[in-house]
């Protein structure tokens, strides 16, 4: 065995070895465990700064002892494959959605962490994500779980499998090569109503010896016979599990089994077919080109929001031929506003636009519009025409997107026709500069720059908020204007640790609640729990903490005429009738 420094610079070989072992199962663990006599030549490099080679493979000296017995001084290494330097803290991905072939998905589970891709015997393209903040290891072993293949460490490269090993048709028999065999049945997993059967075995490995050779071979993943007349055992199983020692191969043990499979459960299972990606819901939709976009119906305006674009866009009605109007540059940190957002989609100015535009300025000939166009790559923007409507007459509904701090609001605006000089955000009533309305500004002119005073109902909010489960910031949504009286009658869409969720307020106040989480399908309900009646109504509770408030009325006869819902302001006439009902 040899020892190298993190950067594969050899440093040292462990010739005094007492004991050694690797265990590798598929799919599971690849560790080394190493007794060796402490040595001058090698006693700087046994630690936790070093990479032992055994087997041809790379493993990290992840935990040791030391200690004496007798005159001897040793050393016992504990040794992870350098697959689980994707453990590091550094590597972790907080969310990871990808959409290709299994070698594309590989390649960016691996990206930016030094390892490379090897052979990938799957080619289906699929639908990947993680629901949850994760080490690059786990979700590399997900992976592999959700498309059914068996992962093969070479050192810092990685391969994708169909199986490991093969069908051998090696025997092993009690006189021959088993010195010890333990069966374990359990009919609590049955597959193909058959229970699983488990096989512990300490062998012999007569490939060590001359007269075998590599007739006897057998590795991690073969299909094997196991023989014990005695036992009553004759199986072909799957070497699961291989324990050996890498210096000498003589004991050695296995653990087999005769039914095995590498799929996930469905429950971490994404199906490209079963989800509703592109689907549109009220000019929303998630996909995996785009991620998150929102289109008006007639295909002039889009947003789009995804891991590389935040974008809201003009469109020529097509819905194929898409242009930036308001975007985000990773590289000079800012939203840009484009110059011909400016000219032709606010339109505040009818005359020619005679300034010039940058994408950091944009001066003061556009100030009419809104009164704060200026800062609008900094801090927020606004796309209502209110303006323009009021010069052509337009009292019709107005619908525009406000943008502000870490808001993103969808409006409506109606007005009765009232009218309002325009005012800036310092409250700086605004004027235009001549009567063709060629600029604004906030000299006092004769033509003051009016519009139609408009009541604005927010129909869709996107907002960041504190999860207080996890610390985090998380994005939120806000649907509807709801009935005037706070929360009640919105719907909210956010994901929190625990899953999707999505909630309404009724006019009563109470949430009504659809989680999608790891678990399935969850929701609040509305089970009646218990009933206090009383002389002159009833208090009526539910499962999910609702509780109303009734009033009855009765006649002179004692029956109840009319009820009253105290807690929905809804009352109901009562009519009473002879006899049973029908």
């Amino acid at each position: 065995m040899k020892l190298y420094d993190k950067n594969l610079v050899h440093k040292a070989t462990l010739e005094n070895i007492v004991r050694s072992e690797i265990s590798e199962g598929i799919n599971a663990e690849y560790t080394l465990t190493v007794t060796t006599i402490i040595e001058d030549a090698t006693k700087a490099y046994l630690n936790h700064n070093h990479i032992v080679e055994a087997d041809d493979n790379y493993f990290n000296i992840a935990a040791y002892r030391i200690y004496r017995s007798g005159a001897a001084q040793l050393i016992d290494l504990e040794c992870e494959q350098v697959s689980y330097d994707l453990n590091d803290p550094a590597y972790d991905k907080e969310y990871f959605t990808e959409d290709g072939t299994p070698t594309y998905i590989l390649g960016k589970i691996l990206q930016g962490t030094g390892f490379s891709v090897g052979t990938v015997e799957f080619t289906k393209v699929a639908t990947y994500s993680i629901q949850q903040k994760m080490s690059r290891r786990s979700i590399l072993l997900e992976f592999a779980s959700y498309i059914g293949a068996e992962i093969k460490f070479d050192k810092y490269t990685v391969s994708l499998l169909t199986r490991r090993g093969a069908d051998t048709g090696i025997e092993f028999k009690i006189g021959k090569n088993i010195k010890g065999i333990e069966k374990y049945i359990d009919a609590r997993n049955m597959v193909d109503g058959q229970p699983t059967v488990a096989y512990d075995l300490n062998v012999v490995e007569l490939r060590s010896l001359p007269e075998f050779g590599a007739l006897e071979a057998f590795a991690l993943g073969d299909t094997v016979r196991i023989l014990d007349s005695e036992l009553g055992i004759d199986a072909n199983v799957r070497i699961v599990r291989y324990h050996f020692d890498p210096v000498k191969r003589i004991n050695s043990s296995l653990e087999a089994l005769n039914f095995f499979s590498t799929l996930s459960d469905t429950i971490y299972r994404i199906q490209r077919d079963t989800v509703q990606k592109d689907e549109l819901y009220y000019g929303a939709r998630i996909g995996p080109e785009n991620g998150f976009e929102s289109i008006r119906s007639d295909n002039m305006a889009r947003g789009v929001f995804n891991a590389d674009l935040f974008a809201l866009q003009a469109g020529d009605g097509s819905g194929g031929n898409w242009e930036n109007k308001v975007y985000f540059d990773p590289v000079e940190g800012k939203y840009i506003f484009d110059g011909l957002l400016s000219a032709s989609a606010i339109e505040a100015v009818s005359a020619a636009i005679d300034v010039v535009i940058s994408n950091t300025v944009i001066v003061n000939n556009l100030y009419a519009e809104k009164g704060n166009i200026s800062e609008l790559t900094v801090d927020q923007l606004d796309t209502s025409t209110m303006v323009q409507k009021y010069l052509n007459g337009d009292k019709s509904d107005l619908h525009y997107i406000k943008i502000y701090e870490q808001n993103i609001e969808f409006i409506e605006a109606q007005t009765s026709g009232q009218s309002a000089q325009l005012l800036n955000r310092s409250g700086q009533p605004l004027y235009w500069v001549d009567e063709n309305h060629a600029g604004s500004t906030t000299n006092e002119t004769d033509w003051p720059i009016m519009v139609y005073v408009y009541t604005e109902y927010v129909k869709l909010k996107h907002y960041f908020e504190l999860d207080s489960q996890s610390g985090y910031m998380i994005p939120k949504m806000v649907w509807g204007t709801g009935f005037g009286d706070g929360d009640k009658g919105k719907a909210f869409i956010f994901k929190d640790n625990d899953g999707l969720v999505f909630q309404y307020v009724n006019s009563a106040g109470i949430t009504r609640e659809i989680r999608l989480g790891e678990a399935g399908v969850s929701g609040t309900g509305e089970d009646l729990s218990s009933i206090a009646l009383y002389a002159d109504g009833m208090i009526t509770s539910y499962g999910d903490g609702a509780v109303y408030d009734w009033d009855w009325i009765k006649d002179g006869s004692g029956q109840i005429t009319s009820i009253t819902n105290n807690t929905t302001n809804n009352t109901t006439t009562i009519t009473w009738n002879a006899g049973n009902k029908p």
